[in-house]
């Protein structure tokens, strides 16, 4: 029986390190797909923008792709549909590319990092608790108040991103239950918790999290969460192959 064949990748800048073409290695092997996952990185490409790298992919027969740093947002314009809960989120991490080029943007970034959160520490960590937020990762961000934190306290390095991601944040739960700040060290000496969500805790491929007692998710468990994240983007990059609607599995 010859197996289906499929091409994805990834869209982002500093990608080589990424464990994403093992974790869809796995993935390819656990569902009897022939399958490769390409690194599409701007870094070794420098004269490929994001529109010429979208139509590149849709050209070469990609089933999907998934996008990262610094893209999550700015593909949105490009995409001729966005899942609800990527635009609720203003963020995308998945682009699925039907037969016909139409393409199609998800997030998988909120529900794994709550389903992780849930496993690892439970949700009473999180609900009615104060929580500093390192780094102004929108799908942490939402995950949290999601998971009923009382207050979250964001801080980012460019300020501008923490204040967009408050107002956002506000429009929808409320000005009370989240603000920037820039004293780092005395909100995190009276916060319940701490979330790293910057940039530096993803490229060492580590989420540190510090609550209720205190927790941390270390590299084994990273790549067990982020396995079952593969396992879902896979399912909702074949989804239009198979015919039938994908599950996503929780992180």
């Amino acid at each position: 029986m010859t197996k289906r064949r499929m091409l994805v990748g990834l869209i982002g800048a500093n990608i080589q390190g990424s464990m994403s073409p093992a974790l869809f290695a796995d993935a390819f092997a656990a569902t009897a797909i022939d399958g490769y996952y390409h690194l599409l990185d701007v870094d070794r490409l420098p004269e490929r923008r994001l529109p010429r790298l979208l139509e590149a992919v849709k050209v070469a027969g990609f089933a999907g792709a998934n996008v990262t740093y610094p893209f999550k947002q700015e593909i949105i314009p490009l995409l001729d549909a966005v899942d609800p809960e990527a635009a609720e989120v203003g963020a995308v991490n998945t682009v699925s590319i039907a037969p016909d080029g139409r393409t199609t943007g998800y997030n998988f970034d909120r529900r794994g990092w709550r389903n992780s959160f849930l496993e690892v520490l439970g949700g009473d960590s999180a609900k009615g608790k104060t929580v500093v937020q390192i780094g102004a990762g929108r799908a942490v961000a939402f995950a949290l108040m999601g998971l009923g934190v009382a207050g979250l306290v964001i801080h980012d390095l460019d300020s501008g991103r923490a204040n967009a991601l408050k107002v956002q944040l506000s429009s929808q739960y409320g000005p009370s239950r989240c603000r920037t700040t820039s004293n780092l060290e005395h909100d995190i000496a009276a916060a319940d918790g701490t979330i790293n969500a910057s940039w530096c805790a993803r490229a060492q491929r580590q989420w540190n999290v510090c609550a209720s007692g205190g927790c941390s998710i270390s590299v084994p468990d990273w790549h067990r969460v982020r396995c079952g994240a593969a396992h879902a983007r896979l399912s909702r990059l074949s989804s239009f192959d198979l015919g039938h609607q994908s599950h996503a599995l929780g992180r």
